[in-house]
Order: C-alpha cells, then structure tokens, then sequence
C-alpha cells in the first residue's frame, strides 16, 4: 500500500511540474531579417494552430504549428520596414489566447510617451 501512495505522489508532482511549465506566458523573437525574416517561438501549447505576422509596409504572413514540445520556426519574405526601420512582429492564437506582439527596431525612433517632445 505504502508503494501506491508513494507512486501517486511522484505522478502528481509530475504533473504539477508539466501544469506549471505550461503556465510560462509564450516567447517569440525575431532572429533575422534578411535574406528573409526567422522567426522563432516558444511556450506555445502543443500542437497549437497559429498565424504569424510581419508588419512593415505592408504584412507578410504564413500559418505554423507548434511542435509536440509547442515551439516553432518560420521563415517569411521580409517586408519593406516602416519609418526607421520599425517591425511589428505578431502571432495570432486561437481564442480566447492573446496574440503575442513583439514591436521591432531601433529604439530611438519609439515613441516619447505622448508629450510630443515639448518642453515646459
């Protein structure tokens, strides 16, 4: 008897470890630009159907599924980048999940907080 409560407390650790690594929010990252753009992502659900976008002038985009481990690599033709050279990188998920947004370029063309750059 003693063996089965043992063995039922390892499978529900083991279980709770799985529950808690699939809490992780999604990761997705922009590899490389040209000759085409890579993206990579990560901490999907297995299986998952997913579309990914790159916005630049214009939207570039290719389905994807994740893999058993819920990661994923897509190559996409690189669109031409908006002013300075600005990205905006998104993977749609199925409801109710949020799309994951990663926005892309250089920092000093974001935006100054809405004061327009104004002085006192």
């Amino acid at each position: 008897m003693r063996k089965v409560s043992v063995v039922v407390a390892l499978l529900a650790l083991v279980l709770s470890g799985s529950a808690l690594a699939s809490v992780a929010p999604p990761h997705v990252r922009l590899v490389r630009l040209e000759p085409t753009a890579l993206v990579r992502g990560t901490g999907f659900l297995p299986r998952e159907h997913l579309l990914v976008r790159l916005a630049g002038v214009g939207v570039v985009s290719k389905r994807v599924v994740a893999g058993v481990g819920g990661a994923f690599q897509v190559s996409l033709r690189t669109p031409p980048a908006r002013a300075c050279g600005q990205y905006l990188l998104v993977v749609v998920r199925p409801a109710p999940a949020k799309p994951v947004r990663v926005k892309i370029g250089p920092p000093e063309c974001a935006p100054d907080g809405g004061n327009g750059g104004a002085g006192g």
